[in-house]
């Protein structure tokens, strides 16, 4: 009203955080708890029924909880410590999803990569990839 616009280091559009700095990081963060939120709620049901098969359970964590966290990725300068922060969570639901436990990890000695190829899915790096070049 008096023609003053105040200043904000941080601003939500389109469901992306924007911030002053142009760093992306503030968006991924946002973008890994909601992801992670909409994985919790499902890991108790749908990733847990014995009768759903690995292809099914693969396809609904592709439609729900990596939507979800990829949302506006195509805009994103993304750091080696995002990217790491995404590879968490992207293998940390993988073993959720195939009943491997931390434990089972150190035991036999499984590696991240082994996980990706038993769920028959990419890193989250190349998923996002993917998006961006289409």
């Amino acid at each position: 009203g008096d023609g003053y616009i105040t200043y904000t280091s941080k601003f939500t559009y389109l469901g992306s955080i924007l911030s002053s700095d142009l760093n992306d990081s503030a968006d991924i963060n946002n973008r890994i708890k909601q992801a992670t939120r909409a994985f919790g709620a499902m890991s108790n049901g749908i990733f847990k029924n014995p009768f759903l098969s690995t292809h099914s359970k693969k396809l609904l964590y592709l439609a729900i909880p990596i939507n979800l966290l990829l949302w506006g990725c195509k805009t994103w300068a993304v750091k080696k410590v995002d990217w790491k922060r995404l590879q968490i969570f992207h293998t940390t639901c993988i073993r959720k999803i195939l009943g491997i436990n931390m434990c089972d990890v150190q035991e036999f000695r499984i590696s991240n990569t082994e996980i990706l190829e038993k769920f028959g899915i990419d890193r989250i790096q190349d998923i996002a990839f993917s998006r961006q070049l289409r």
